[in-house]
């Protein structure tokens, strides 16, 4: 299992970034979210991507645009090696002044969900291999400071590409609104994953009931809210594993752990080895 943290990407004055991911076994991604948008390729397996609930079958070459704020997530569909580069940027990277024609024009109306990108981009798509250049492009000239401008460049050509292919989507504010919602219970456990929580006090903070917050967020998460605050601790516990010299009891005290034996057996299971042997191999 790859754990990962939700994070700012990239830097404030240069808020844009690429990076890889390789998994042995299978597609995966965890469930997260973030500010920025994310356009990933997929280069190697097939699985399922899934964003803000809805699922979509992927393989070598796809593309995938998340909006900023999505609720996003993988899983395999077979037992194979899978890759995938991610092309994460705040859209201050290419358009910060929010009062131009340009950010009015072409995006404000994406960043307010009053027009959606397409999701999935396939070789079925006429203007697929379009895309795919501009992204590979892109993931070829990050890094060195002489392609910045360059990588600005082919961003917006890209904007412009999947903003040419962009529709109405003024059907989405009630899923916009109730992933909103699930975000500020998500936000919650995340500040709050050490102390005892129980899903009525989780379901309280986006103001729902227990029932109707336990089917949207497994429609959402693909797993139930127990299950992404236990990936959240063990997420949390394998930071401190690798970056302090706190005992392994006392991070499991800090990750919300009372029982020593449980987290070791819920850590391992989740990671495929002990907590100890983490720390070592780190």
């Amino acid at each position: 299992m790859k754990l990962q943290k939700d994070a700012s990407h990239g830097t404030w004055d240069y808020p844009f970034e690429v990076h890889h991911t390789v998994l042995k076994g299978g597609l995966y991604l965890y469930p997260h979210l973030h500010n920025e948008f994310e356009i990933t390729v997929i280069t190697s397996g097939e699985g399922i991507f899934c964003v803000d609930s809805q699922d979509y079958p992927v393989k070598e070459g796809d593309i995938i645009v998340v909006p900023s704020n999505s609720i996003h997530l993988a899983y395999k569909t077979l037992d194979c090696d899978a890759s995938f580069f991610s092309i994460v940027f705040d859209t201050d990277f290419f358009f910060s002044s929010h009062n131009s024609r340009i950010f009015t024009k072409y995006v404000k109306p994406v960043k307010e969900h009053a027009i959606s990108f397409p999701t999935l981009i396939t070789r079925e798509d006429e203007w697929f291999f379009e895309a795919f250049s501009l992204a590979r492009s892109i993931e070829k000239l990050y890094g060195p400071e002489e392609n910045e401008l360059l990588c600005q460049s082919e961003l917006i050509k890209l904007w412009d590409l999947l903003f040419k292919h962009s529709t109405s989507s003024g059907e989405r504010k009630s899923l916009d609104t109730q992933g909103t919602r699930l975000k500020e219970s998500i936000d919650f456990m995340h500040r709050n994953f050490e102390k005892h929580l129980s899903v009525a006090m989780i379901s309280s903070q986006c103001h729902m009931s227990e029932g109707h917050f336990s089917r949207l967020f497994k429609e959402y998460m693909k797993m139930t809210p127990m299950e992404y605050l236990l990936q959240i601790r063990i997420q949390e516990s394998a930071r401190m594993l690798k970056e302090t010299d706190s005992s392994i009891g006392d991070i499991a005290l800090s990750c919300g752990f009372n029982d020593f034996s449980y987290f070791g057996k819920c850590f391992k299971k989740q990671t495929g080895v002990s907590p100890l042997k983490y720390r070592k191999d780190s």
